[in-house]
């Protein structure tokens, strides 16, 4: 695959239950409105706090009691893979982003390679609400060209980009939606280099087959 900056593509919404999946773990059908639902005051995210919410540590406790692994494991095989001429590394379980009103989901703005990524990983944004302006992903065009534009999708629509080296981060959430996607990480087989892996910052995690990453293999 020739890796393009940022490019949105779209899949049939019927083949995967992610919403539907998601929405059992919060007990709700009205993602947009959970702020209203539950209780979000827990400040500005930072980097102690964006991924460590009771709400997000309420996703990645059920994650494994629903079906979303199986539908997310179908979506790489029959949606990602293609993009790619060869075996994949995917991430194991997909990062899980929430960003309510007048907050942000990620804590700053960062690529993926200062954070101990390998340049060569290509990143999977996949909104499983509205994602717009505010409340989506801002990145630049090109490394270090820092000009920010919003990466706008509907449910049904996905990313692929180069997020390893793009700068990109989020605005404060000035709509009432609350936006719900995952995002994860992708590496070609043929860039992996198991002796040069590192740890994620936040989990601590060595970015190496078998923990961080599993295998998909193109004739599986």
């Amino acid at each position: 695959m020739v890796m393009h900056r940022k490019e949105k593509y779209s899949y049939n919404l019927d083949d995967y239950n992610f919403r539907h999946e998601i929405e059992k773990m919060f007990g709700t059908d009205q993602l947009e409105r959970i702020h209203e639902i539950e209780d979000c005051d827990f400040g500005i995210l930072d980097m102690e706090t964006d991924q460590t919410t009771y709400l997000h540590k309420k996703f990645y406790e059920k994650v494994e009691e629903t079906n979303f692994l199986n539908d997310y494991k179908k979506f790489i095989k029959d949606v990602i893979l293609p993009h790619f001429n060869e075996d994949l590394l995917y991430q194991k379980i997909p990062t899980f982003r929430i960003q309510v009103p007048n907050n942000i989901s990620v804590a700053e703005f960062h690529n993926d390679k200062s954070y101990s990524h390998s340049p060569d990983e290509v990143n999977i944004f996949l909104p499983i609400t509205e994602a717009k302006e505010t409340y989506t992903i801002w990145s630049e065009s090109q490394e270090n060209l820092g000009d920010y534009s919003p990466m706008n999708a509907e449910y049904g629509e996905y990313y692929i980009w180069d997020g390893a080296n793009l700068k990109h981060g989020n605005k404060i959430n000035e709509s009432n939606i609350s936006r719900f996607s995952v995002d994860f990480r992708v590496l070609p087989f043929s860039k992996y280099d198991e002796n040069n892996m590192q740890e994620t910052i936040t989990t601590k995690i060595k970015l190496k087959l078998g923990s961080y990453f599993e295998l998909m293999e193109v004739n599986t």
